[in-house]
């Protein structure tokens, strides 16, 4: 009986205690002034530049440097995967992959999140070739109107100019139920 009545005593004053935080903190300006106070073009020592001259892209979503390497990896919302080197005095833009017959460019779908590894592109490791995509995958074109949230891996084969469809590896494949 004094057991059951420690562990109700214990119990209950745990439960009375509120969680988070009793007052909101201040926040300062621009999160605590961690933004410069100048804007890009107004004195403050900035200068735009474009950093591709004349390559262009429809809906960019990121882009990821090879680690490295003088490679910069682009994603688009349609299914594109594009490489470029930022050291080449034509800066054109190389597709990689297509997957845009499986995936739709509105909305919250799309090709969204790429990732290359550390090794990537080492000779000497057995992830050289990995490239991780995520995506809503659209089966059949989108015609049956379901869809899946899927994070795949993808290969770039020794010596490739780019990557095959048929190295898709699917890592999780989950059903999308909002329509």
């Amino acid at each position: 009986i004094l057991c059951l009545a420690l562990i109700g005593t214990v119990s209950t004053s745990v439960m009375a205690q509120t969680p988070g935080l009793s007052a909101r903190q201040p926040v300062g300006a621009y999160l605590n002034s961690k933004f410069p106070s100048a804007s890009p073009g107004s004195g403050g020592g900035y200068i735009i530049e474009d950093a591709f001259p004349g390559v262009t892209f429809e809906d960019p979503v990121k882009m990821v440097p090879q680690p490295g390497s003088s490679y910069v990896w682009v994603i688009t919302r349609q299914g594109k995967v594009w490489r470029l080197d930022k050291n080449s005095p034509s800066t054109t833009k190389k597709l990689i992959l297509d997957i845009a017959s499986n995936t739709l460019g509105g909305g919250d779908s799309g090709l969204l999140g790429i990732a290359l590894p550390p090794q990537f592109g080492q000779t000497s490791s057995a992830n050289r070739g990995y490239l991780y995509l995520y995506y809503n995958y659209i089966p059949d074109g989108g015609s049956g109107g379901k869809s899946f949230d899927r994070l795949s891996r993808f290969t770039l084969a020794d010596g490739a100019t780019s990557i095959a469809r048929s190295s898709e590896f699917v890592l999780i494949n989950q059903f999308d139920e909002h329509e």
